[in-house]
């Protein structure tokens, strides 16, 4: 199993507990969860965690510890690591795009996904991360990502103070009609990475 970082555990953490703790709330609205579905940089994560709105195209067969840093919570379940895509449509061109993510962490309590700049900046994206509104004369390359191999570039909102970017699940329909998709990751990226979490 992966160890997470004391921040990550804790987001997910936070995530379940009040999951479990609306598990009696029958409703439900996708469609609020479809128009929020997004995808933020968060460099405190130490790990790329996908919510609700993803396809998971492979189960790892792994889990990770989640500590639920409060006494009421004596145990969370483990947490799967699996490989995931989301859509990305360009409000420009209308154009769409598959996203891949590998060995994330899979908590559908959550809405949004969550991505390391780190992870990025290793697989040789580009990465502007400072809002425009801190910068003097912002340019278009100004808080995007940027693939270089393909010339694709992210234009990024703010979520609050939360660098981010629209993004849904594809079908899996959609997935196999892209012949090309765009990995958020190194393509070696793995448990045994000497930046990933530890095994126990």
């Amino acid at each position: 199993m992966v160890n997470l970082n004391e921040y990550t555990s804790h987001i997910i953490s936070t995530a379940l507990i009040a999951a479990a703790s609306d598990a009696n709330d029958n409703e439900s609205d996708n469609d609020a969860k479809d128009s929020n579905s997004r995808t933020e940089l968060d460099s405190h994560a130490n790990m790329v965690v996908v919510g609700n709105n993803c396809l998971i195209v492979e189960w790892s067969g792994r889990t990770a510890i989640v500590n639920p840093f409060t006494p009421e919570y004596e145990a969370l379940p483990e947490v799967p690591i699996v490989d995931a895509a989301v859509m990305y449509e360009c409000p420009i061109s209308g154009k769409e795009y598959i996203l891949l993510v590998r060995y994330a962490l899979d908590v559908p309590a959550m809405e949004q996904n969550l991505i390391p700049p780190f992870v990025m900046r290793e697989a040789g994206i580009v990465v502007n991360d400072t809002p425009k509104m801190h910068m003097k004369n912002p340019t278009i390359e100004d808080h995007s990502l940027y693939f270089e191999e393909t010339s694709f570039r992210i234009p990024m909102a703010l979520w609050g103070t939360f660098s981010y970017f629209p993004t849904r699940a594809p079908t899996h329909d959609e997935l196999a009609a892209f012949d090309y998709v765009n990995l958020l990751q190194p393509t070696g990226h793995s448990h045994s990475h000497p930046h990933s979490p530890s095994l126990t």
